[in-house]
């Protein structure tokens, strides 16, 4: 190869370089700056929330408006024995939830929370997804911290938090939920693992009308004091990332062999 081509062959693989690198920072800082802050989940509909759990207790009591004595005649009647009813059949869904993570090097997280321009009545759940990367053990705790300014319809607002692994961890005034609740994990090796909170608030139907047409902002907090227990993210490598960078390192190997043997060459033609 003759120096013209050698120097063509330098540049056009120096523009695949500059390519391959500003396609890769673009991507990187895309990745940083717009996260994909949801993901759809599938969720089983059994929480116990005060509200449903109200509705069943008053069903429960209608039930035993009816005597023993009833029952036994009903029995007799049908010629058939009585059999106890059971639990509600658990049903599936899927919801939007928020991604948040706690790791190493981001023992906390945090998304903002509001609602406005709820009459009594109304009510609004939202899902959190937290993927937590840690060995032996940590409690991921969680607490709302209401907004400066937004105080007056959290005196009203009622909040219950639930997650997927126990429960009903509050029941309360939003304004009392500041306190903080924790969901224990724990694993004999590194893992990641997720825990997703349903947080539901609501109106009650007795609410006056001065707070009515009030707007809240909270900020929903999660967080890890093990920090000492934290790992790297077990993330899956982009295939798009791996692709750009095998390009760059691919055009910037060439360039410098290309280089390497001209310099060569060179220096065989002076002693020659």
């Amino acid at each position: 190869m003759n120096n013209g081509k050698m120097k063509k062959a330098i540049v056009m693989l120096a523009i695949l370089l500059a390519i391959n690198m500003t396609a890769l920072a673009g991507i990187l800082i895309y990745r940083a700056f717009h996260r994909d802050k949801t993901e759809e989940i599938v969720i089983k509909d059994n929480y116990i929330f005060s509200s449903q759990k109200d509705q069943g207790e008053e069903k429960e009591a209608e039930s035993e408006e009816e005597t023993e004595n009833e029952k036994s005649e009903k029995t007799v009647e049908s010629g058939i024995p009585s059999t106890p009813v059971g639990p509600a059949e658990i049903t599936e869904r899927t919801v939007n939830a928020v991604k948040l993570s706690l790791y190493q090097d981001q023992s906390t997280d945090n998304s903002p929370f509001n609602v406005s321009n709820m009459f009594p009545g109304d009510s609004v759940e939202k899902f959190y997804k937290i993927s937590v990367s840690y060995e032996k053990s940590v409690k991921v705790r969680f607490r709302v911290d209401v907004r400066p300014g937004y105080e007056k319809l959290a005196e009203v607002l009622r909040c219950e938090i639930a997650t997927d692994r126990n429960g009903v961890l509050f029941d309360g005034m939003m304004k009392d939920a500041s306190s903080g609740f924790e969901t224990l994990l724990s694993s004999a090796s590194e893992t990641t693992e997720n825990v997703v909170y349903t947080v539901r608030v609501s109106l009650d139907t007795s609410v006056g009308n001065e707070y009515q047409e009030k707007n809240l902002i909270a900020d929903f907090i999660w967080w890890v004091d093990e920090i000492e227990n934290l790992t790297p993210p077990q993330t899956g490598v982009d295939s798009h990332v791996v692709l750009w960078g095998v390009l760059s390192l691919g055009s910037g190997v060439l360039i410098l062999l290309l280089l390497l043997a001209g310099k060569r060459r060179r220096e065989e033609e002076e002693t020659n």
